[in-house]
């Protein structure tokens, strides 16, 4: 029995849980944290969509593995309703998030698994309530037309 006032957690653990792990438990625990927020149930709006790009931004956008990108990509396009993606449209961390991953899955030339995430990125633009406006503005037109025609072969995949 423990003496009234004491607690478990001593000075060492201030220290962030993450930092103590390895790359390996690392990523195990931001799957593990992220899968409860891919259900079909959890695709509600702004607050859903915070606390996935959070997660993702905590974890570190350039870290998550291409397998994990397409399962987080693949459930948002399969679940997802217009207010899940106007809420990830108006989210300034989700639009770096999906500019970035589209960006490192074009340049990741020798990468298969990383290349297939571009499918699943240009849906949830493509779903986004804004598309047309952003599309005719040519802002997302260039990150997502470029690419291709300077390298056809990426089409045929």
């Amino acid at each position: 029995m423990k003496p009234a006032g004491s607690t478990t957690a001593g000075p060492s653990s201030e220290v962030s849980p993450s930092a103590a792990l390895s790359p390996q438990e690392r990523k195990q625990q931001f799957q593990a944290s992220v899968k409860p927020l891919l259900q079909p149930s959890t695709f509600t709006g702004a607050q859903a969509v915070n606390t996935l790009v959070q997660k993702i931004a905590d974890f570190g956008s350039q870290d998550v593995d291409s397998i994990t990108r397409l399962e987080i990509l693949t459930k948002i396009r399969d679940s997802a309703g217009n207010h899940y993606f106007r809420a990830w449209s108006e989210n300034p961390i989700a639009i770096d998030i999906t500019r970035e991953w589209l960006k490192s899955a074009y340049t990741a030339k020798d990468d298969e698994s990383m290349v297939e995430t571009i499918m699943p990125l240009l849906h949830v633009k493509i779903f986004r309530p804004d598309y047309d406006r952003e599309l005719t503005s040519g802002s997302i037109r260039l990150l997502i037309d470029y690419p291709f025609q300077s390298n056809p072969s990426k089409l045929q995949s």
